[in-house]
């Protein structure tokens, strides 16, 4: 039996020399950043199995508040915890600070993609678009 494996793919997990079977730790985080508040899911692009969520509230406060809720083998588990979050680049380091402390991201390189949820268009875009160079010209 030969085994073939896409160079791509290679790059973005592991064969065990037993099985041939590629383990994969690449993760895709998508987010809905609100004026003081960001919510975000993160998902294991093998199967798109969601393996993290969460919220944090008050950005621009003393007193940011931070639910992260993740899934550990099978069973999700929850921690809250406040903080002072000046603002939105704050804000993602604590999130970030949260799924390496629960192991969910342990390092940015696990990172596939990064996906954000624009709520308005403008009078220019009425359905969903792909944000590529085209876009932000407009």
């Amino acid at each position: 039996m030969r085994l073939h494996i896409n160079k791509r793919a290679e790059r973005w997990g592991e064969y065990t020399q037993s099985t041939g079977i590629r383990k994969r730790y690449m993760k895709v985080i998508v987010v809905n950043s609100g004026s003081s508040s960001i919510k975000y899911a993160t998902f294991d692009i093998n199967g798109c199995a969601p393996v993290a969520k969460g919220m944090l509230e008050r950005i621009g406060s003393s007193e940011g508040r931070l639910k992260h809720q993740w899934n550990s083998d099978g069973i999700w588990e929850e921690m809250t915890e406040t903080q002072a979050v000046a603002d939105h680049r704050q804000g993602f380091a604590f999130i970030l600070e949260a799924t390496a402390k629960v192991r969910v991201i342990q390092d940015v390189s696990e990172l596939f993609g990064f996906g954000h949820r624009v709520v308005h268009g403008g009078e220019v875009f009425h359905e969903p678009t792909t944000v590529d160079d085209k876009v932000i010209i407009h």
